[in-house]
């Protein structure tokens, strides 16, 4: 099957520890930016608007805006993640707050970056989780021409690389690539040959191929690809690819 490429091209993330005083002096850069507090609280200026950040609070900044920020509270942490984005996910800067389990995917991130316990390549595919799951993506309208249907397949190819670990609905795939349901599984018959879940179901297997040459276990690949069990992981691989998980 193609390469499945992500949503988001993470150029550089890290965890940052704040203290009081703390300042980050005016700055751009040529990519996304975003920075979500996770406890504590900032002073964040974009493009010489103040803005005040306090836990479960974050923005997204554009490329080549201005930022700089101050540190208000006594301690806390903050995620920051440089990325690269096609859709684009905002032109200027966005506000943005995490409900519950939005915080908890990017603390579980930010663990994960601080004790350095994971590959970049999961890394990577955990911030393009939170990503989609904070980031109101539009992916645009296509129309029934090929070309228009082609593009829908890889915006849908790209969105379910972007989401394995909950995993989307069908009717979920087609609302945020804009298309039918019926036009998005004809569109799939037409340029993959199969329906739009076995595709997903392939992505997810070619994600756990690459996590599995990585040294990551079986348990937590098939967590990490949305399988209920180890398994199931492990029945669905093997038909797949026609070898065992273990084999790898």
């Amino acid at each position: 099957m193609s390469e499945i490429k992500d949503l988001f091209n993470v150029q550089h993330m890290h965890v940052t520890d704040l203290s009081k005083g703390m300042v980050f002096a005016k700055h751009r850069h040529n990519t996304s930016q975003l920075y979500a507090v996770l406890d504590g609280e900032v002073s964040y200026f974009c493009d010489d608007k103040n803005f005040i950040l306090r836990s479960a609070d974050g923005i997204v900044i554009a490329p080549g805006k201005s930022r700089r920020l101050e540190v208000l509270s006594s301690s806390g942490k903050a995620l920051v993640v440089i990325f690269e984005d096609d859709i684009p996910v905002t032109q200027n800067m966005k506000l943005l707050h995490l409900n519950n389990y939005q915080l908890e995917t990017a603390r579980k991130l930010a663990n994960a970056i601080s004790g350095k316990i994971e590959p970049q390549s999961i890394l990577n595919m955990r911030f393009n989780y939170l990503a989609t799951e904070l980031f109101n993506i539009d992916f645009g309208t296509f129309s029934t021409s090929e070309n228009d249907s082609f593009k829908a397949c890889l915006a849908a190819d790209r969105l379910m690389g972007a989401n394995l670990e909950k995993l989307l609905k069908l009717d979920d795939i087609a609302r945020l690539v804009g298309v039918s349901r019926a036009g998005l599984e004809r569109a799939f018959r037409k340029h993959h040959g199969v329906s739009v879940m076995r595709r997903y179901r392939m992505i997810r297997v070619a994600a756990a191929r690459k996590m599995l040459e990585k040294g990551v276990s079986i348990s937590e690949t098939a967590y990490l690809t949305g399988f209920s069990s180890p398994q199931h992981f492990a029945t669905v691989f093997k038909a797949e690819t026609k070898i065992s998980p273990s084999d790898i």
